[in-house]
Protein backbone atom coordinates (compact mmCIF):
# COMPACT_ATOMS: atom_id res chain seq x y z
CA UNK A 1 0.00 0.00 0.00
CA UNK A 2 2.62 1.84 0.97
CA UNK A 3 4.61 1.95 -2.26
CA UNK A 4 1.68 2.40 -4.33
CA UNK A 5 0.85 5.77 -2.82
CA UNK A 6 4.58 6.49 -3.21
CA UNK A 7 4.08 5.96 -6.75
CA UNK A 8 0.92 8.44 -6.93
CA UNK A 9 2.82 10.77 -5.41
CA UNK A 10 5.91 10.36 -8.16
CA UNK A 11 3.71 10.30 -10.86
CA UNK A 12 2.94 13.52 -9.30
CA UNK A 13 6.13 14.96 -9.36
CA UNK A 14 7.49 14.11 -12.33
CA UNK A 15 4.58 13.98 -14.86
CA UNK A 16 2.17 16.40 -12.74
CA UNK A 17 -0.55 13.23 -12.39
CA UNK A 18 -3.42 14.92 -10.43
CA UNK A 19 -5.99 12.42 -11.19
CA UNK A 20 -5.78 8.22 -10.43
CA UNK A 21 -8.34 6.08 -11.58
CA UNK A 22 -8.63 2.39 -10.71
CA UNK A 23 -11.46 -0.17 -9.13
CA UNK A 24 -12.63 -0.28 -6.31
CA UNK A 25 -10.06 -2.90 -5.17
CA UNK A 26 -7.66 -0.18 -5.44
CA UNK A 27 -9.38 2.43 -3.26
CA UNK A 28 -7.24 2.28 -0.03
CA UNK A 29 -4.09 2.38 -2.12
CA UNK A 30 -5.54 5.29 -4.46
CA UNK A 31 -7.11 7.57 -0.78
CA UNK A 32 -3.12 6.53 0.38
CA UNK A 33 -1.52 8.30 -2.68
CA UNK A 34 -3.67 11.29 -2.25
CA UNK A 35 -2.97 11.83 1.48
CA UNK A 36 0.47 11.16 1.06
CA UNK A 37 0.78 13.74 -1.57
CA UNK A 38 -1.10 16.30 0.65
CA UNK A 39 1.03 15.66 3.46
CA UNK A 40 4.57 15.46 1.74
CA UNK A 41 4.31 18.40 -0.68
CA UNK A 42 0.86 20.10 -0.12
CA UNK A 43 -0.13 19.11 -3.18
CA UNK A 44 -3.86 18.52 -3.97
CA UNK A 45 -4.54 15.26 -6.08
CA UNK A 46 -7.55 13.51 -7.14
CA UNK A 47 -8.74 9.72 -6.84
CA UNK A 48 -11.93 8.03 -8.98
CA UNK A 49 -12.62 4.71 -8.27
CA UNK A 50 -14.77 2.14 -10.56
CA UNK A 51 -16.68 -1.25 -9.37
CA UNK A 52 -14.17 -3.93 -9.75
CA UNK A 53 -15.17 -5.82 -13.13
CA UNK A 54 -16.45 -9.65 -12.26
CA UNK A 55 -17.55 -12.83 -14.27
CA UNK A 56 -21.10 -14.13 -13.00
CA UNK A 57 -18.70 -16.59 -10.93
CA UNK A 58 -17.56 -13.96 -9.30
CA UNK A 59 -13.57 -14.28 -11.00
CA UNK A 60 -11.96 -11.27 -10.71
CA UNK A 61 -11.35 -9.54 -14.33
CA UNK A 62 -8.09 -7.52 -14.78
CA UNK A 63 -4.54 -7.20 -15.37
CA UNK A 64 -3.57 -9.03 -12.16
CA UNK A 65 -6.24 -11.91 -12.62
CA UNK A 66 -4.75 -15.44 -14.92
CA UNK A 67 -5.94 -14.75 -17.88
CA UNK A 68 -6.57 -11.00 -18.29
CA UNK A 69 -7.61 -9.72 -21.56
CA UNK A 70 -5.77 -7.37 -23.55
CA UNK A 71 -5.85 -4.98 -26.44
CA UNK A 72 -2.46 -4.94 -27.48
CA UNK A 73 -1.60 -8.11 -29.43
CA UNK A 74 2.03 -7.94 -28.09
CA UNK A 75 0.61 -8.83 -24.48
CA UNK A 76 -2.39 -11.09 -25.82
CA UNK A 77 -2.52 -13.00 -29.55
CA UNK A 78 -5.71 -11.68 -31.16
CA UNK A 79 -6.48 -15.76 -31.62
CA UNK A 80 -6.76 -15.97 -27.47
CA UNK A 81 -8.46 -12.41 -27.66
CA UNK A 82 -11.18 -14.10 -29.61
CA UNK A 83 -10.75 -17.33 -27.76
CA UNK A 84 -11.40 -15.17 -24.71
CA UNK A 85 -14.79 -13.75 -25.68
CA UNK A 86 -16.17 -16.88 -27.39
CA UNK A 87 -15.41 -18.99 -24.30
CA UNK A 88 -17.61 -16.42 -21.91
CA UNK A 89 -19.48 -18.12 -19.70
CA UNK A 90 -23.82 -17.35 -21.00
CA UNK A 91 -24.38 -15.66 -17.83
CA UNK A 92 -21.98 -13.10 -18.88
CA UNK A 93 -22.39 -12.40 -22.61
CA UNK A 94 -25.33 -9.76 -22.17
CA UNK A 95 -23.66 -7.69 -19.37
CA UNK A 96 -20.73 -7.64 -21.30
CA UNK A 97 -22.25 -6.59 -24.73
CA UNK A 98 -23.47 -3.77 -22.72
CA UNK A 99 -19.53 -2.59 -21.06
CA UNK A 100 -17.80 -3.57 -24.43
CA UNK A 101 -19.52 -2.92 -27.47
CA UNK A 102 -21.84 0.26 -28.49
CA UNK A 103 -24.65 -2.30 -29.56
CA UNK A 104 -27.75 -0.93 -29.25
CA UNK A 105 -30.25 -2.55 -26.48
CA UNK A 106 -33.47 -4.22 -27.66
CA UNK A 107 -35.97 -2.71 -26.19
CA UNK A 108 -38.02 -4.67 -24.19
CA UNK A 109 -41.55 -6.06 -25.05
CA UNK A 110 -44.27 -5.10 -22.23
Amino acid sequence: MVIQAYDFLELARTHSCALQLGASDQWGNIVNGVELGRRVEGRELFWLTAPLLTTSSGAKMGKSASGAVWLNAERLAPYDFWQFWRNTEDGDVDRFLRLFTDFPRPRSID
